[in-house]
Order: structure tokens, then sequence, then C-alpha cells
């Protein structure tokens, strides 16, 4: 048997790491949420130090025993984690047509049940991550036309996967990333995030009736298009705690 001790790092208002260490300095964070700080209560605090903390919605239960800590999802649109504020972007929604951006999420999804969304945005920014109808991946960019990358999830299924998506309107693409691996782009996107969005949310869609079935460990969102080098430096400083 062997046992993996990992060090605790209290990092600012008293939250103690126990897994993660924060995102690489140089990246433009706009938020990092981390399930294993998770003590009480319904905040769920940004650990990246700007203050973007999100509301724990309906009562959302927490496994302190898988991943170091993680929530659970189990399909009841009504529970959710939100950040409040994020519906306008921080910036992004404000790109016109050249929107750079980047979310990541760590979901290990249980069940191949119908439109489950796992993250991003919805409405004006128009950036997510769901699964559909016979385990179909919907990964959207909306710029007044639906862009989506899609593909089959069924090989992640109970299992703790990364996935990072991004828009990169430098190279008029965008991109989807599993456990730092590339499966998947859309080339020539056009439009732009625009306004009106709803917030970002985790594990539902409230007013679609969609929810989530399995668990969310932690998302960071970043506000340019990672490169390839990025995604796996930032799946690196974070996979252990994932069994990866």
């Amino acid at each position: 048997m062997s046992i993996t001790i990992r060090s605790a790092q209290t990092i600012r208002n008293g939250i103690t790491l126990r897994g993660n260490t924060p995102a690489t300095p140089s990246l433009p964070v706009l938020f990092e949420l981390d399930a294993s700080t998770y003590t009480s209560g319904s905040t769920l605090f940004d650990i990246s130090g700007n203050g973007r903390d999100a509301n724990i919605v309906g009562g959302l239960a927490y496994d302190n025993s898988d991943a170091g800590g993680c929530f659970v999802f189990n399909t009841n649109y009504t529970q959710y984690i939100e950040v409040p504020g994020s519906s306008e972007g921080w910036g992004l929604n404000s790109a016109g047509d050249n929107p750079n951006a980047s979310f990541s999420v760590w979901a290990k999804v249980t069940s191949n049940l119908s439109y489950q969304h796992i993250a991003g945005w919805r409405g004006g920014l128009n950036f997510w991550f769901l699964v559909l109808p016979n385990s179909v991946v919907e990964a959207r960019f909306d710029g007044g036309v639906p862009q989506d990358i899609g593909l089959d999830y069924t090989p992640y299924y109970g299992t703790w996967a990364y996935t990072t998506f991004v828009v990169d309107s430098a190279n008029s693409q965008t991109r989807l990333y599993i456990n730092s691996v590339p499966v998947g782009t859309y080339d020539n996107i056009t439009g732009a995030f625009g306004g009106g969005a709803s917030n970002y949310i985790l594990g539902s869609v409230p007013s679609q009736g969609w929810g989530m079935s399995g668990k969310i460990g932690g998302t960071t969102a970043y506000s340019r298009a990672l490169t390839q080098e990025e995604v796996t430096s930032e799946f690196n400083r974070t996979k252990s705690r994932f069994g990866l």
C-alpha cells in the first residue's frame, strides 16, 4: 500500500489549498475555483486573488472523499455553482469581432443522460461545454451563428477528465482539449461574444432545466486563448489530485 501526502498551502483569507497550486502567474486568469478549498456555507472562494467568488446554489452536495474534495451533481437543475458578475465578461464581451478566451474544468461525468451542461457562459457570451444525447459533446462558440466542436464523450464517462475550451480569433479557430490532448477544432469562426450573457455556471442550466450527473473538482477561466503548451502546463499542475 502506498500513501500520498499532499502539503497544504494557505493562500489568502484563511483558505487552505489541498492539492492544486494556483494557476501559473503569467496567465491572465479571470477566476479559479477549487473544490478542495471548500469548507462550509454557500461560497466557493476564488483562489486567483481576483475576488470573484462563486455562489453554491440549491444545497449542492459536497464529497470530501474523492479527489481531495468535489461537488456532486445529480441532474437536479436547481443545484449549481455560479460566478456572480461574470455575465459582464470582464472585458470578454466587449472584444468585438476578436474574442479570445479559454476555460478549463475538472469533471467526472457519470451518466450519458441528455443535455448535461458542464461549464460555461450562455446567452450573449455563448461559450460553453455540455454533453448532448447519445454522448455527443457540444463545445460551442456562438458569435451569431452556432459554431460547434463535437465528439463522442463515451471514453471519459466515470473518470476524471480535464477539458479546456479555447476561442482564438487571432487564428480564427476554437479548440477543444481533453487531458491536454487536442480532440477537436472549428475553423473560420466569426462574430463576437456580445452582451446579454448569463453568468458563468457549473453543472446546470436552470433556464433550460438541464442538470449534470457527476462531479466537478474545479474550474479556471482565462482572458485569452491558451496555447497547447499552456494547456499542458495547467493540466500537469493539477492532474495528480485527480489520479492522472
